[in-house]
């Protein structure tokens, strides 16, 4: 909340559940649930990014990783044991801390670097972080190295909303623009423009086939083609795997039987060679 409070709501009523007053000492920006489902990690204008016990709420550490307000988070795997918790700022830095049974801390893999300008919305396709600014200008990183592979500007005020579907990107901003980009791309590669939304895009979710767009004038209901597209790419490729490992297998059953038919003769052989 704009207070600093983190309320928890039952899935099932929608009645409030539990409230974390003083959570943080200035307005919540973003919630995210760990990799591991053990936490929940927020982050607020205070500088700082908190994880809490998803269970019982109560507070598993604290960080301040930045010099001005956590605008994004989002979590992403690291190994069995370990996750990542990736942080952008109002500071124009994007920061990686691991995540261990629920805590965040700082070791020899904490990373800080600089994008182009402040972070304002983030998101992972695959092995890239696609991330957008408060400048306009959408980038696109290196998940492994979180190195910057290429960015490029087509809104005119902050892009405050970016979503994955199928095999493009969605990014919605301040301008009250929606744009479309090419997930495939190395560096960010725009496709079109949906246009005017009549207000400011406060916030895109992908929900089944369609892209939730909210605005601060209106609720809008996308539909994608793109999202067939990409279904029907996957079961192209699932059919294509299927097929290499059937004709794998049939090939190891054909030599298979070649030996066994050749069994006898060799033993046959052998038995007649002089010791």
């Amino acid at each position: 909340l704009g207070s600093g409070k983190l309320v928890s709501y039952d899935t099932e009523t929608f009645k409030e559940h539990k409230k974390l007053g003083g959570a943080h000492a200035a307005e919540v920006t973003c919630l995210c649930l760990s990799h591991s489902g053990l936490a929940v990690f927020s982050a607020s204008a205070d500088f700082t990014l908190k994880s809490w016990d998803s269970g019982t709420g109560r507070q598993l550490s604290s960080l301040s990783v930045h010099h001005s307000s956590v605008r994004t988070i989002l979590a992403a795997p690291f190994s069995e044991e370990e996750s990542l918790a990736i942080t952008g700022g109002a500071d124009g830095a994007v920061v990686a801390c691991k995540e261990r049974a629920g805590k965040l801390v700082e070791d020899e893999d904490f990373r800080s670097v600089a994008a182009p300008s402040g972070v304002a919305s983030m998101v992972r396709i695959g092995e890239r972080y696609w991330m957008g600014h408060a400048d306009g200008r959408v980038s696109t990183w290196d998940a492994a190295g979180l190195t910057l592979l290429g960015d490029a500007k087509a809104h005119r005020d902050a892009v405050s909303a970016i979503a994955e579907m199928g095999d493009v990107v969605w990014t919605g901003g301040a301008d009250r623009q929606v744009l479309c980009w090419d997930a495939a791309s190395r560096s960010p590669r725009l496709l079109y423009s949906l246009g005017d939304q009549g207000g400011y895009v406060k916030t895109m979710l992908r929900i089944g086939w369609g892209l939730w767009t909210f605005s601060s004038k209106n609720l809008r209901v996308l539909t994608s083609e793109s999202i067939v597209d990409g279904h029907r790419k996957r079961l192209e490729q699932l059919e294509a795997d299927h097929v290499g490992l059937v004709g794998e297998a049939l090939e190891r059953l054909a030599e298979d039987r070649r030996r066994r038919r050749h069994a006898p003769q060799l033993e046959q052989r052998l038995r007649l060679c002089p010791p």
